[in-house]
């Protein structure tokens, strides 16, 4: 699970879709595939009201201050 209190930015983005979304309510249902130390992988389905799926969302995310911990622990380790 994602911390709310974490500062994430997006790598990558990519969108599947399978159906064109118009002006319908939609929904999601998101879960971390993958994270490793720094880099998040989120695999998201997409749902209306009618289709049980339309797009599949795949996003890396990069934790900004896990990032700037490890490369400054990297540079000035001794």
């Amino acid at each position: 699970m994602l911390e709310t209190n974490g500062n994430f930015t997006t790598v990558e983005l990519k969108i599947n879709s399978l159906k064109p979304i118009w002006k319908e309510k939609i929904t999601t249902k998101g879960e971390a595939i993958k994270k490793a130390k720094t880099i998040w992988l989120i695999k998201s389905d997409v749902f209306n009201e009618i289709n049980p799926l339309v797009p599949i969302l795949t996003k890396y995310l990069l934790d900004i201050q896990k990032s700037i911990e490890t490369d400054f622990n990297t540079k000035f380790k001794r």
